[in-house]
């Protein structure tokens, strides 16, 4: 016959021994008995065949479901969470090195030990909420601090970026090579008009190729660098304006309210030569 011995404290098995003579206070458990010593004997099965399923210990107080694990499909088995169950279930956390300007997303998991937890960088520290803008500092006390100089530096670069992708866009539909020959072009147009007999041998060779009258050709090339100064004069002043405006900043606010953006003067179109 196979017996158990409970401790009336603690209510855990303590002893699980087998003769044919019941042992004081023992009690009497059945072939196979799946119990072990330790284990708190209400855990069990009223006929004591079984284990009670793991939903029906939690419910009766008698087991905690530790943090990152969940009840298996045959509820007799406590299994580790997917990340993704325990992202869901614990939200990432937001933690940055003080004096940096990037949250770090901290989930928590399981260490190569078998840890459960949140285990952040060294030297970094729990933020009090998301970084508000890549502009914003890590504080040691969990704070973020606006850097108004740190997003005039971005601004500036952005600034200058988009006057550049402006003022391409005037010569875009131009050959690289034939975008090399346009001052040189100006440069003898103007010669010309001002002087009939100056050398111009770039010029007469498009007049040639082209098969124009030379005079309709300089009056061309002359329009045509007159509109893309004009243009580009245009644009290098909104250029100008925003970067006042960056000047005159004092808050991240303010910075981040200037959005470069560049148009043409109304009327002015560039000829093609």
């Amino acid at each position: 016959m196979e017996y158990i011995i409970v401790d009336e404290k603690t209510g855990r098995i303590v002893d699980h021994l087998c003769g044919e003579e019941k042992p004081e206070d023992a009690i009497e458990v059945p072939a196979g008995f799946p119990g072990f010593i330790g284990m708190l004997f209400a855990a069990l099965k009223n006929d004591l065949s079984g284990v009670k399923p793991i939903s029906q210990q939690v419910a009766e107080g008698l087991l905690t479901i530790p943090e990152g694990f969940k009840v298996n499909a045959t509820d007799d088995e406590l299994v580790r969470m997917a990340q993704e169950e325990i992202d869901e279930a614990f939200p990432p956390e937001v933690w940055a090195v003080p004096g940096t300007f990037s949250e770090i997303m901290v989930q928590k998991t399981f260490d190569r030990f078998g840890n459960f937890g949140c285990f952040p960088p060294e030297d970094a520290v729990k933020m009090q909420e998301p970084q508000p803008t890549e502009y914003h500092r890590a504080e040691s006390d969990g704070t973020w601090t606006p850097d108004p100089d740190r997003a005039k530096t971005a601004k500036l670069s952005e600034i200058k970026a988009t006057y550049d992708a402006a003022t391409s866009a005037l010569v875009s539909t131009y050959p690289q090579t034939e975008l090399l020959t346009f001052d040189k072009q100006e440069q003898e147009a103007r010669a010309w008009t001002e002087d009939s007999a100056a050398e111009t041998p770039l010029v007469d060779m498009l007049a040639a190729g082209r098969q124009m009258d030379k005079a309709e050709l300089v009056r061309r090339i002359i329009a045509k660098a007159d509109a893309f100064a004009l243009a580009t004069g245009y644009l290098t002043g909104q250029r100008q304006r925003y970067e006042d405006l960056l000047d005159e900043a004092k808050t991240l606010e303010e910075v981040e309210a200037i959005v470069p953006e560049y148009v043409m003067p109304e009327g002015l179109t560039i000829e093609g030569s």
